[in-house]
């Protein structure tokens, strides 16, 4: 946790802005989302239940 709010506003702007991209890019062909299952697939992890 940081001291300066102003930083973790920031940061959170931030991460926001990158699940709206993400999420513009699946309706396009420049899709992350095979990249993002061969990724989950060679670490291992499990989706939520």
């Amino acid at each position: 946790d940081r001291f300066d709010k102003q930083i973790d506003d920031v940061f959170l702007l931030r991460c926001y802005y990158v699940q709206i991209e993400l999420f513009m890019a699946l309706l396009h062909k420049r899709s992350p989302y095979p990249y993002y299952l061969d990724f989950m697939k060679r670490t291992g992890l499990k989706k939520k239940p």
